[in-house]
C-alpha cells in the first residue's frame, strides 16, 4: 500500500492540504466578518474577469487542480482588488470624512467583540490557530516540494 499512498499524495495531496486549510480558516466563527469581507472581495474580482471567476468557481468546487490555479497572475489578480477595494474605500472617506469615523468605530468595535469572544474560550482558539499554522505549514511543504524545488531544478 506504501506505493499506492506515495501516487495518491503526489496526486493530490496538495489540493487536500489546500481544501483542509480553506475549510479551516472559517472554522472560527469569530471570524465570521474577516472571512465574509475576503469573499466579497473575490466577487468583486470575478464580477469583471470571468476568467477569475472560473478560477474562483473551479477552486470551491474542487474541479481545477490548484497547482494550476493557484498562480502568480491569480494571486496578483487578488491582491489588485484588495488595493482598488481600499483606495475605494478612501475616495468614499474623502468624499465623506465621517464615514472613515463609521468605520473605525466599527473596526475597534469588531476588534473588541473578538477579543471578547477569545477571552471566553482561549484554548478553543489556540487549537484553531495551530491547526491553521499546521495547515498552512503542510500547503507550504508541498509547495516547496512540487513546485518550488522542480522549478529551481531546471534553472540550474
Amino acid at each position: 500500500l506504501h506505493q499506492y499512498r506515495h501516487r495518491v499524495d503526489k496526486e493530490v495531496g496538495y489540493d487536500f492540504a489546500l481544501s483542509n486549510l480553506l475549510v479551516q480558516f472559517p472554522r472560527n466563527k469569530s471570524l465570521t466578518p474577516v472571512w465574509l469581507g475576503f469573499v466579497e472581495l473575490l466577487i468583486e474580482k470575478a464580477k469583471k474577469d470571468p476568467k477569475y471567476a472560473a478560477t474562483i468557481a473551479g477552486i470551491f468546487e474542487g474541479t481545477y487542480p490548484s497547482y494550476d490555479v493557484l498562480t502568480p497572475s491569480f494571486l496578483l489578480k487578488t491582491l489588485g482588488q484588495a488595493g482598488l477595494s481600499a483606495g475605494n474605500a478612501l475616495v468614499a472617506g474623502i468624499k465623506d470624512p465621517a464615514s472613515i469615523s463609521d468605520a473605525g468605530t466599527r473596526f475597534i468595535k469588531g476588534i473588541k467583540e473578538i477579543a471578547g469572544i477569545v477571552k471566553e474560550d482561549p484554548k478553543a482558539h489556540g487549537k484553531w490557530l495551530g491547526n491553521t499554522f499546521s495547515n498552512l505549514f503542510t500547503v507550504g511543504k508541498y509547495t516547496w516540494k512540487e513546485k518550488i524545488k522542480p522549478a529551481l531544478s531546471k534553472s540550474k
